[in-house]
């Protein structure tokens, strides 16, 4: 599978339209500042030593003000909080790479034994309980390494502690699974307090939500909790500090996180359910919105939809973080515009 990285190309701004009486302009390698007054069309040019001779900032706090292209913004106190898209189109399809652990993993009966060289409690799958559903013979029958234009399931060794590891009845770590796979993401929204460095952009978020038509659903491919904030994986891949736009940055370190089991995948499934990698049967569920199905067959499933229409959107839960004042401007205005 090829992997490739959709980014938006910037746009150019009417300013006229700005919700805010000043711009400010920093630029590049230089103490120059341009403030530009939108309403007047005049503009200024200060340096960072002498703009507290112009304006003078006090603590503020403001509810959510409508900005640009879909996007809020907040002031509290010294901190400016950005609720915004991190594109523009309805939905993208991108390449996301999942280990399959945790809360991810089919729910298999475990039992804690001494390991014979570690001298310490790990934990061993039980084969030997009397109800054959529930156990790692019975869940993983059917998982196999395979791959399609869209899919690729392979199993690799365990980079977790040995203590950590889960261990077959021989003591012998049982694989992880490690799934890529190109899947839709509607149109993402963060809330972030964007912060810069010299050398490399930071931002604290404390939202993620998808959106499609007037409805946020949570982010449903892992690393996210029940307040809807996103925690970056393990591994991801860093951009150093570069003409880039904080959403493009966002989005880049998203889909390059390796998604892990940490935190419940916030979407509908359930791991007591055999894993089928049967595209028929499992069409045929969610068709019947049925989603008892394991979380592989949930990615798998996905990994079929094409295009927006061919996904069933129950599958998604609804988020119920985003904030109200937004979630009510954004309402009002698309049926203004249905």
């Amino acid at each position: 599978m090829k992997k490739t990285i959709d980014i938006d190309i910037i746009k150019s701004k009417y300013v006229k339209k700005s919700p805010f009486k000043f711009i400010i302009y920093v630029l590049e390698d230089s103490t120059n500042i341009i403030i530009e007054n939108v309403q007047k069309g005049k503009s200024i040019i200060t340096d960072a030593h002498h703009i507290q001779n112009i304006i003078r900032l006090s603590d503020i706090k403001t509810n959510w003000i409508k900005s640009f292209d879909d996007s809020f913004i907040k002031f509290h106190n010294d901190t400016i909080y950005y609720f915004m898209p991190l594109f523009s189109e309805d939905v993208r399809f991108a390449t996301l790479t999942s280990i399959i652990n945790g809360t991810m993993l089919p729910n298999f009966k475990i039992v804690r034994k001494t390991h014979p060289e570690l001298g310490l409690q790990v934990a061993v799958i039980d084969n030997s309980s009397e109800d054959y559903e529930s156990t790692y013979n019975y869940l993983f029958k059917i998982i196999k390494e395979f791959e399609t234009d869209n899919f690729k399931l392979r199993f690799k060794d365990s980079i977790k502690n040995e203590i950590n590891k889960i261990y077959d009845e021989n003591f012998i770590p049982i694989k992880e699974i490690e799934i890529t796979y190109t899947v839709p993401i509607l149109k993402l929204y963060m809330i972030l307090s964007p912060m810069f460095s010299s050398q490399r952009y930071d931002f604290n978020n404390t939202l993620i939500v998808m959106r499609y038509k007037n409805k946020f659903y949570r982010f449903p491919y892992g690393n996210v909790n029940n307040g809807d904030w996103l925690c970056f994986g393990r591994e991801n891949t860093e951009l150093k500090k570069q003409s880039i736009s904080i959403a493009n940055f966002c989005y880049y370190q998203i889909i390059t996180t390796i998604f892990n089991g940490d935190y419940s995948p916030l979407i509908k499934f359930n791991n007591k359910i055999q894993t089928t990698l049967d595209i028929d049967w499992i069409n045929n569920k969610i068709s019947k919105n049925d989603f008892e199905l394991s979380y592989v067959d949930v990615l798998y499933y996905l990994s079929n939809c094409k295009k927006i229409e061919d996904i069933n959107f129950q599958l998604f839960l609804l988020s119920p973080n985003v904030p109200k004042e937004i979630l009510e401007n954004i309402r009002e205005e698309y049926v203004e515009n249905c």
